[in-house]
């Protein structure tokens, strides 16, 4: 028989941390993660051990980040060559060859930039964005994340023929401090594939947007793709209203293939942001790529961007590193990743029956979701609380039996995912959910809520 793990150590550990570390977490939002965090100590390829000496299949994988595995050998000779060889310089031998990869995959890429994070190059996008334009505001869409800068993090509308954003102090992304006005000033917010709603907001605002952001695939709000043409149609309005369209490829981007999303859904943005996955993780870095004449706004000094760290020489060796492995045998490595998901959303799905537990998976092989409930999600505004409740019950009882998953219940693969990996899952996954269905039962989140009609959420 499957027993929960103890996490004795994990526990002893966070008390001591709390004291030093808000939380004892290394970010938040208003409403902070009720289970307590465990703590790793070792990793290997998919898999992790923590302080405990219990092992978990990682389907977490640092958000996506931890693309290649833990303790990738190529990825850490690569490294261990930058470190021994690579000056601490502003420019390697690197810096052309990883400019290139990207021009070679990603369709939008005519110039490039780097930086450290996500947060940092949707802003500066977002500013290229404004001063090509000479227009203030940008559209961007329910359930998509693009950081925590006061103007993208959270905010609500009144409704879609209003769609200004203003504060929302019920929103687990609402925050004190923020620069007053910000979201007003700059942001509308319109729910995503839905074509007749864009176009009666550029009709009403147009005129004032500079940009139109979002998720290619809108992983963040439940892993949604995108309705059969829409992508297409948001680049024809951007085209017709001289409005720069972005993606925030950040999670998309290699997951999806070394062209992300926009190669697979042959849609070229003017603008694209990735990070995450290009260093697997090893690493902070991230790049904004686009069309030279917006880019050209650098060149010509009209728009800043500074940072230490830009381009510095080990981000670019992870970058090429990550690149190099996935360029050795591409179509293999990505068939065995789409494969093993496959079977792990069948396995899953077909567990949650026997257990009398309606549940869906959806989105792209490689960072999947699961929804408690007995159809696909279709926008995020059917992400009611009952299931979003339901949907991290399960999570936290998959994680005490070794099996982890980001707290968005979604699931990442990694190269390194094998038919070893899927065996584990198979034996602990049925304890898992049959604790989650005598929870959901007691807490009556099952028969009341399944059939009950969604509301949108913003």
């Amino acid at each position: 028989m499957m027993h929960c793990y103890s996490l004795q150590k994990s526990a002893e550990y966070h008390e001591q941390l709390k004291k030093y570390l808000p939380l004892g977490q290394h970010h938040n939002f208003a409403k902070p993660d009720s289970v307590m965090p465990v703590y790793y100590v070792k990793g290997k390829n998919s898999r992790l051990w923590d302080a405990d000496g219990n092992e978990y299949l990682d389907l977490y994988a640092k958000f996506g980040a931890m693309f290649l595995g833990h303790g990738n050998k190529k990825l850490q000779d690569h490294l261990t060559f930058a470190l021994e060889n690579y000056p601490i310089t502003d420019f390697s031998e690197t810096d052309l060859k990883v400019c290139a990869l990207f021009q070679r995959y990603v369709p939008c890429c005519e110039k490039i930039r780097f930086g450290l994070s996500g947060n940092e190059m949707v802003q500066n996008a977002l500013r290229l964005a404004r001063a090509y334009t000479k227009k203030r505001r940008f559209i961007k869409f329910e359930g998509h994340f693009h950081g925590s800068s006061d103007n993208i993090l959270g905010g609500k509308t009144k409704n879609i023929l209003a769609p200004i954003v203003y504060e929302d102090p019920d929103s687990v992304f609402y925050t004190e401090g923020r620069a007053s006005g910000v979201l007003q000033d700059q942001v509308i917010q319109i729910p995503w594939n839905n074509i007749e709603i864009l176009e009666k907001t550029l009709k009403s605002y147009g005129g004032d947007i500079a940009a139109v952001i979002m998720e290619p695939v809108n992983i963040n709000g439940g892993s949604i793709l995108p309705e059969e043409g829409y992508l297409q149609k948001v680049r024809s309005l951007c085209d017709q209203y001289g409005i720069v369209l972005i993606f925030d490829e950040v999670i998309t981007g290699i997951h999806m293939g070394l062209g992300g999303a926009q190669a697979c859904y042959d849609v070229t943005p003017d603008l694209c942001i990735m990070g995450k996955a290009i260093s697997s993780g090893v690493v902070p870095v991230s790049v904004l790529m686009g069309k030279a004449e917006i880019m050209g706004l650098y060149e010509e000094c009209r728009v800043s961007q500074g940072g230490t760290f830009n381009g510095y020489g080990i981000g670019m060796a992870a970058i090429k590193a990550t690149f190099d492995i996935l360029e050795s045998d591409y179509t293999s490595i990505y068939h065995n990743m789409e494969s093993c998901s496959d079977y792990l959303r069948k396995t899953l799905e077909d567990a949650a029956y026997r257990r009398g537990i309606p549940l869906v998976t959806q989105g792209p092989a490689t960072c999947f979701s699961f929804h408690c409930s007995p159809h696909k999600v279709q926008s995020y505004g059917a992400v009611s609380d009952a299931l979003f409740k339901r949907n991290e019950i399960l999570r936290q009882c998959m994680l005490k039996y070794g099996i982890l998953c980001c707290r968005t219940s979604r699931m990442y693969m990694n190269i390194t995912i094998c038919e070893a990996d899927i065996s584990f899952f198979e034996k602990r996954v049925q304890a898992a959910l049959a604790d989650a269905e005598k929870i959901i039962s007691r807490l009556k989140l099952l028969d009341s809520f399944i059939d009950a009609p969604s509301y949108e959420r913003t």
